[in-house]
């Protein structure tokens, strides 16, 4: 019985962290933003300023030559405009997982990165990242 019951624990502890599926990211919110942000910067350095985070009106098309250096593609967003997109399965919970990981095991994290941008090695860091957050946390319902 008492498995059953620290089970039942366990598990109304983690949902307040699997809701954030359900939160989806906004760019008008500034804590949502600054979690995105706080990402670059860890991996891409502190000196180089994060792109825009959504599509920028009147922006040269990828292959024109005159596209911004790095985009969110550099950390391995599907999108490079628009980063947010590859939230939308997981919510905010996918970007609390990378800020995570990006934070606490931030030489880890740039690596992958190095190595998917330099060698084409491994799967994009931010891609593979949410992929696992999708396929672990969203197999358990979230009570309403």
């Amino acid at each position: 019985m008492s498995n059953v019951r620290s089970i039942h624990q366990l598990h109304r502890r983690l949902w307040p962290m699997l809701e954030q599926r359900l939160v989806v990211f906004d760019e008008g919110t500034a804590s949502h933003t600054a979690q995105l942000e706080e990402i670059w910067f860890l991996i891409a350095g502190s000196s180089q300023k994060p792109p825009p985070i959504k599509p920028v009106e009147g922006a040269p098309a990828k292959g024109s030559g005159q596209e911004l250096e790095r985009d969110w593609g550099y950390l391995g967003f599907q999108r490079g405009d628009c980063p947010q997109s590859d939230l939308r399965g997981v919510g905010m919970l996918g970007l609390h997982c990378l800020l995570y990981y990006s934070k606490y095991h931030t030489a880890m994290a740039s690596s992958l990165v190095e190595a998917y941008n330099r060698r084409n090695l491994s799967y994009p860091f931010a891609a593979a990242g949410i992929n696992i957050v999708q396929v672990s946390a969203c197999q358990t319902p979230v009570p309403r």
